[in-house]
């Protein structure tokens, strides 16, 4: 019996640990969703400005949600990659398997040995002569079959390997820069919706504390917003 490789041991622990990751994201999104519903319902109980900034952060959040979304369909397409790596390291283990099945049944056809009979005395042109030399024929002719059906399986078995390192190679370098591109524009996507959030939030309730102002507060946080931003950490 082949053994599972430590390489597909390995993949088949981060399929699961990856399975695992992509569920957590999952339900995040669905918390987030029924945490969103709770904010917006909790709005119509506010004053119009208030529920006017609560609506606009609320959907500020639900557009960061949707970026959460798309990283994780990048995720669970890397799962998809490996799961493809996966599917020809188990072609290529079940050919193993075979070739040890085929290298069995050589090693047996080459070890049928005659008889004492047919060594120690010469053969005598009777029926006995044409039966043994019948099968040794046959011996032969099994052993020649096992070799072909050895050398063929040897042949698929080092395509199938090369195919496995071709899919191995491109899953795993186009799986992780789409994963790590999408990583980027869901930090932009957050940065950018936590920004607009965080301006409305404070143009509104700024604007109510410092009325006699004509409000500039909107005009004034975009200039200043990294500085201030960095006191909030």
């Amino acid at each position: 019996m082949v053994q599972q490789n430590p390489q597909t041991k390995l993949l088949v622990n981060l399929l699961k640990s990856t399975k695992d990751y992509t569920t957590t994201l999952t339900s995040h999104l669905v918390v987030s969703h029924t945490a969103l519903s709770g904010l917006q319902a909790y709005a119509s109980a506010s004053s119009p400005s208030t529920a006017q900034a609560i609506l606009g952060v609320a959907e500020a959040l639900k557009a960061a949600d949707d970026a959460i979304v798309r990283y994780a369909n990048e995720v669970d397409t890397w799962r998809e990659r490996l799961k493809e790596v996966k599917r020809a390291e188990d072609e290529v283990a079940i050919i193993l398997r075979d070739r040890e099945i085929l290298v069995n049944r050589l090693i047996k056809a080459s070890s049928k040995k005659p008889t004492r009979d047919s060594v120690i005395h010469p053969p005598s042109p009777s029926s006995s002569q044409i039966s043994l030399g019948t099968t040794a024929q046959t011996q032969q002719q099994r052993l020649t079959n096992a070799q072909a059906e050895l050398q063929g399986c040897e042949q698929t078995l080092a395509q199938k390997q090369r195919e496995l390192e071709q899919i191995r190679s491109i899953a795993i370098r186009d799986g992780l820069e789409r994963r790590c591109m999408a990583l980027v524009q869901l930090g932009s996507s957050l940065s950018e919706k936590g920004t607009s959030g965080w301006m409305i939030s404070s143009a509104t309730f700024h604007c109510a504390q410092v009325p006699q102002m004509g409000c500039p507060i909107f005009h004034l946080l975009r200039p200043n917003l990294p500085h201030r931003m960095e006191r909030m950490r």
